[in-house]
């Protein structure tokens, strides 16, 4: 794994190039997004899939978005929104656009319920001129018992995501440690109680232990087989795919890489993505994530 630019980057440039040139054809007038023959996925009732901002030519992989649809007509979504932080929505279709709004749990409800913090709205527009979608955000925040929008500068142009590039959209729904928290869990605990969370810094380096305890029950039958993908900067990690986990003690099951390779300073992100295998049909049982900061 190399400092700078994913491996990718250039191929994903060619074919963003492609798509875009291919989008920039006629100019039909605007009309309210629906199926169309030029660009079928440009539409309000089809945006499930995949998507990223381009500028220009040029796709931009930390602003990405996954829309799916849910069995009512409406959307849920998954927006990485120029960080590592996943943002959770429900769409809800308009006459000309969808609106996403983010979906809050526990203590962030709370905090936006009281008005210390925000949540994301983002606007999805469908245009048909250059086969493509608008994009706009605002933020929402409670103020006398009810929810103000307050403007956020700018709309972004996102195109079909394209399928070769293996970047994450998962949705996060566990912590993961580093550093002596994955080494014991008593030392894990005490983050937890102290922070609310791991630790989100460590000193970079070629062997950082990563890992996490989790309830075996909880994670299925103790028949299955269970094993884990880990992911550096929402990409796949060589050679680090399909590792077993390790024995159940107490009732629980650790998940844990003695040595992650990570030695570039910065904000970067951790995942291990968590599998069972029963009967030789492999399920996906959970993704536990970290934001962290390595540094000299």
């Amino acid at each position: 794994m190399k400092c700078g630019k994913p491996k990718g980057e250039a191929q994903l440039r060619a074919i963003l190039l492609v798509i875009f040139g291919l989008a920039c054809g006629g100019e039909p007038a605007e009309e309210a997004p629906s199926a169309n023959s030029k660009c079928p996925k440009i539409a309000k009732d089809s945006l499930d899939g995949r998507w990223i901002r381009v500028a220009g030519s040029s796709g931009d992989t930390t602003n990405r978005f996954e829309v799916k649809k849910t069995p009512d007509g409406s959307y849920t979504a998954t927006f990485i929104l120029g960080s590592f932080e996943r943002i959770e929505a429900k769409g809800k279709i308009r006459p000309g656009d969808v609106e996403f709004t983010e979906v809050l749990t526990g203590e962030k409800l709370k905090r936006f319920q009281a008005g210390e913090a925000t949540k994301r709205r983002v606007y999805v527009t469908p245009r048909l001129k250059k086969c493509s979608l608008q994009v706009s955000q605002l933020n929402l925040q409670m103020k006398a018992g009810k929810q103000v929008e307050i403007a956020l500068a700018g709309r972004d142009e996102y195109l079909p995501f394209p399928d070769a590039q293996p970047f994450s959209f998962h949705t996060c729904d566990g912590p993961l440690f580093i550093g002596k928290a994955a080494l014991k869990s008593k030392v894990a605990n005490w983050e937890v109680s102290t922070n609310g969370g791991p630790m989100r810094s460590h000193q970079l380096g070629k062997k950082i232990p990563l890992g996490v305890w989790t309830d075996a029950a909880t994670d299925g039958d103790a028949s299955c087989t269970y094993d884990m993908d880990l992911w550096f900067d929402d990409r796949p990690v060589k050679d680090l795919q399909a590792i077993p986990a390790g024995k159940v003690v107490k009732g629980k099951r650790r998940w844990f890489i003695k040595e992650w390779s990570a030695p570039y300073s910065g904000n970067h992100h951790f995942m291990a993505e968590r599998f069972k295998t029963c009967q030789g049909k492999r399920e996906r049982i959970g993704v536990s994530c970290l934001d962290a900061v390595l540094s000299p």
